[in-house]
């Protein structure tokens, strides 16, 4: 077959000359300029020579001057946002945690000492428990300043064992070995050595670990629950009689009012005042036992911590005002503020219980010697009703 005039017909194609090993001419100024850089090595890698890498002065510069995204300038102004809220928040639990602070120790600053007092313990005290606070509430019938009587007895539990707060309510008629003092009634213990006795009258009897107090007289009670706002109680018309009576004979003059003031018109539910709420838990039936009394004052207690976990602002400038300089504690002003730190969450997070000491099954009437009606007691069986309150264990 013959290639003529065809595609590849090899005979048309100039013979490149002799001196170029590649078949093309060269100028002599190129021939010139690649010996020179053959003898100089520099052109034996040129086609694949990298430009020097920048320093870190010039990157930085040229990301100044990079022209910025809608997203990058989005994605700044999103973080430039969360870091201004955070601080705010941080600022503003700060700032409160100084006001609450401040209020903490001014409220402090007002409550009484109590003188500290040897101890009377017996032998073989009972040991105290890490998770459990325990202090001894004594309202007294005190209206100036010498020593009245304990009008009433209730511990307060603190419990981290099942986070709860455990009103009991101990009867006053309760016959206790009362130390250096012999056996009498609880509220008996109070007139003989105050509260310290007291204390250590409740943890020789009952067996349960007690070191702190706070001791208030009928003024302070009237003071707080006013402070409150009241509290909300359902009573009988036969209990609104009673309460209208004692008004009537004894706590409208003690506190200066008209006789007939602050009656309540019959049965039904009220927002009680402080004297009216005292006249309540003094409501007696007469059956010769405080049981009931004990149990209308756990109603009172669980009213006012209620009304207390919605405080305002003037109710509390009105309890460090005109209640903590009536109140009396062997606390010391450390334990006292680390208890107010751990008070509103104690307030919002645990739940309350009441409990009475003693349990029913667990006592008797019985007359003492001078013929005082009293309550002997079986305290083993009354332990066993508090440690299963506060624990949550059978």
């Amino acid at each position: 077959m013959s290639n003529q005039g065809g595609l590849f017909d090899t005979q048309k194609l100039p013979k490149p000359p002799e001196n170029h090993p590649h078949g093309r001419a060269q100028s002599p100024t190129s021939s010139i300029r690649r010996a020179s850089m053959m003898e100089n090595g520099s052109g034996k890698n040129m086609p694949n020579r990298r430009p020097p890498e920048p320093s870190e002065s010039t990157r930085a510069k040229a990301k100044k001057n990079k022209p910025q995204t809608a997203r990058s300038v989005s994605r700044k102004k999103k973080h430039g946002i969360v870091f201004r809220i955070t601080v705010t928040l941080i600022v503003l639990i700060l700032t409160l945690f100084c006001a609450y602070s401040a209020v903490a120790v001014a409220a402090i600053q007002k409550l009484r000492s109590d003188e500290p007092a040897e101890r009377r313990l017996e032998a073989g005290a009972p040991a105290e428990d890490k998770k459990v606070q325990n202090m001894l509430l004594i309202l007294t019938d005190e209206w100036g300043t010498e020593r009245g009587s304990a009008d009433s007895v209730a511990l307060v539990s603190v419990s981290g064992h099942n986070r709860t707060v455990t009103q009991t309510a101990l009867l006053s008629e309760c016959y206790v070995s009362i130390p250096d003092h012999g056996t009498n009634r609880l509220a008996a213990a109070y007139a003989a050595g105050g509260g310290q006795l007291l204390t250590d009258t409740v943890v020789n009897n009952f067996d349960i670990p007690v070191d702190h107090y706070m001791i208030f007289g009928i003024p302070a009670f009237i003071a707080v629950t006013d402070a409150l706002g009241g509290i909300d109680i359902t009573l009988t018309a036969k209990e609104a009689s009673t309460v209208n009576q004692l008004l009537n004979t004894e706590m409208n003059a003690k506190v200066g009012d008209p006789v007939d003031a602050d009656y309540l018109p019959g049965g039904g539910t009220y927002r009680l005042s402080g004297k009216q709420a005292f006249c309540y838990t003094q409501i007696n039936d007469g059956n010769g036992t405080e049981v009931e009394r004990a149990e209308r004052r756990n109603t009172v207690m669980n009213r006012l911590l209620e009304r207390a976990q919605k405080i305002t602002p003037t109710a509390l400038f009105r309890i460090i005002r005109d209640v903590c300089p009536q109140v009396t504690t062997n606390l010391s002003g450390s334990s006292l503020y680390l208890a107010a730190l751990k008070a509103p969450y104690i307030l919002l997070r645990y739940e309350t219980q009441e409990l009475r000491l003693p349990v029913d099954g667990s006592y008797a009437a019985q007359p003492a010697q001078d013929g005082t009606p009293v309550l002997a007691v079986d305290f083993e069986q009354n332990y066993e009703a508090y440690r299963k309150a506060v624990t949550g264990s059978p």
